[in-house]
C-alpha cells in the first residue's frame, strides 16, 4: 500500500476531507477551509491526506488485471472488499524488523558479533598457532645450540685438560733442560778455568822456555865473543830484548857483553825511539846496527862514523810491532817483519823498501850464510 507523508500541494482537483478516520472512527481536526489539518490519523497512524485526493472509480471497461492493479485503498473506497494479504515468514519477519529498528540494530549487531568473534578467535588462534610453532622451533633450535655448546664446552674442557698436560710435561721437560744446562755451565766454568790453568801454564812454560832461550843467547855470547864478536853482540842484544819483552830485568852478563862489545864507541847511547824497543839486528861486519820498535819504525845506524851512530837512517813502513829484523849474509840488506804481515827488504845502501807478501805474522826470518835464527 502506497502513502505520503505529506498533504498534496495540488488541492483543486480534490474533495472535502473527511472528519473521521476510516480505519478506527477517530475524529479529524479540520482546518477552516475544510481540508485536515493533520497527515496522518493521531490513533493508528492512518495516512489521511490521501481522502483529500481525487479518487476515481473504476470503470467497467477496464480489465480485470487493470483493476487488481490498482491501489488497495482506492480500491477500498470504490467498495470493493479487501482481502487480507497472505506473507511468509520471511516478509513478516522483515516487516517486524522494520517496526522494531532498535531490536533490528541489536540483532544486526550480535549477528556481525556473532561472525566477527568467531572469524577473529579463528585469526587469533591461527596466528597463536604460528607463533607457538615458531616458539616450538625456535626452543628446539636453542636446545639444539645448547647441547652444541655443551659439546664445545667439553670438548674445549678436554683440549685445556690436554694443554695442562703438555704444559706440565714441557715444564718437567723446561726443568730438566734447565738442570742440564746448570750442569754444562758448571763442566763449562770448570773447562773454562781449567782452560786458563792451562794458559797459564802454558805462558809460564813460554816464558820460562824464552827466559832460558836468553840465558842460552847470552852463553852462546860469551863463547862466541872472542872468536865472532858481532854474532855474539847479536845474541847479547836478543837476550836483553826477550828479558825486555818478558818484563825481566837484564841479564847482568848479557848486558855487560853488550857494553863490552859497543866500547870502542865510548859507550855513546843511541837515541832516536818513543817508546820501547822490540827488536835489535846487527850486521856480520859490525857495521850496521838496526832497531825496530812498537810503533813498526826501524831505525838503522851506521857503526862506522859517529855522525851515523848520532843521526840514524829511519825506515817506516810497517803499521805494526816489529817482530824480527835480520840482515843477510853479504851486510847490503836488512828483512824487518812485523804483527801487520808484509816483509820488507831494505838495501842498505839506499835503504829502499821491497815489500815481500805474506798472510800471516811473520814470527821467524832466516838470514843467508851462517846468520842465526832468530825467534
Amino acid at each position: 500500500m502506497t502513502t505520503t507523508g505529506s498533504v498534496p500541494a495540488n488541492r483543486a482537483n480534490s474533495g472535502p476531507a473527511p472528519s473521521r478516520c476510516p480505519l478506527c472512527t477517530c475524529e479529524l481536526s479540520l482546518a477552516p477551509d475544510g481540508y485536515t489539518g493533520v497527515a496522518s490519523c493521531p490513533s493508528c497512524g492512518f495516512d489521511v491526506s490521501q481522502l483529500s485526493e481525487t479518487r476515481r472509480k473504476p470503470t467497467a471497461a477496464e480489465s480485470k488485471a487493470a483493476t487488481a492493479a490498482l491501489d488497495p485503498l482506492d480500491r477500498w473506497l470504490a467498495g470493493e472488499t479487501i482481502e487480507p494479504t497472505c506473507l511468509s515468514d520471511r516478509e513478516r519477519a522483515t516487516n517486524w524488523l522494520r517496526r522494531h529498528p532498535r531490536v533490528t540494530g541489536l540483532a544486526v549487531v550480535l549477528l556481525v558479533a556473532s561472525v566477527v568473534i568467531p572469524v577473529a578467535s579463528l585469526v587469533g588462534y591461527a596466528r597463536t598457532a604460528e607463533a607457538l610453532r615458531r616458539a616450538t622451533i625456535e626452543r628446539d633450535s636453542a636446545m639444539q645450540e645448547r647441547l652444541d655448546l655443551s659439546a664445545v664446552v667439553v670438548q674445549k674442557v678436554d683440549e685445556l685438560k690436554l694443554h695442562e698436560v703438555r704444559q706440565q710435561s714441557e715444564l718437567h721437560q723446561r726443568q730438566e733442560l734447565e738442570k742440564r744446562l746448570h750442569a754444562l755451565h758448571t763442566n763449562y766454568e770448570q773447562s773454562r778455568q781449567q782452560c786458563l790453568a792451562a794458559d797459564q801454564r802454558l805462558q809460564d812454560a813460554l816464558r820460562a822456555a824464552r827466559l832460558s832461550m836468553a840465558e842460552d843467547f847470552t852463553r852462546q855470547a860469551q863463547e862466541l865473543q872472542q872468536g865472532l864478536p858481532e854474532i855474539s853482540l847479536v845474541l847479547a842484544a836478543k837476550a836483553l830484548s826477550i828479558t825486555q819483552q818478558e818484563g825481566m830485568p837484564p841479564i847482568p852478563t848479557a848486558l855487560q857483553q853488550v857494553r863490552d862489545l859497543l866500547a870502542p864507541t865510548d859507550g855513546m847511547e843511541l837515541r832516536g825511539h818513543d817508546g820501547p824497543v822490540a827488536q835489535l839486528a846487527a850486521s856480520r861486519d859490525g857495521s850496521w846496527l838496526a832497531s825496530g820498535d812498537h810503533q813498526g819504525l826501524i831505525r838503522l845506524w851506521s857503526t862506522t862514523s859517529r855522525a851515523g851512530l848520532e843521526s840514524p837512517r829511519l825506515l817506516d813502513g810497517h803499521w805494526g810491532r816489529i817482530t824480527q829484523l835480520v840482515f843477510t849474509a853479504d851486510n847490503r840488506s836488512l828483512v824487518s817483519s812485523s804483527t801487520d804481515s808484509p816483509v820488507h827488504l831494505w838495501k842498505l845502501d839506499a835503504a829502499n823498501s821491497n815489500k815481500v807478501g805474506g798472510n800471516g805474522v811473520i814470527g821467524n826470518i832466516a838470514g843467508g850464510g851462517t846468520a842465526p835464527l832468530l825467534l
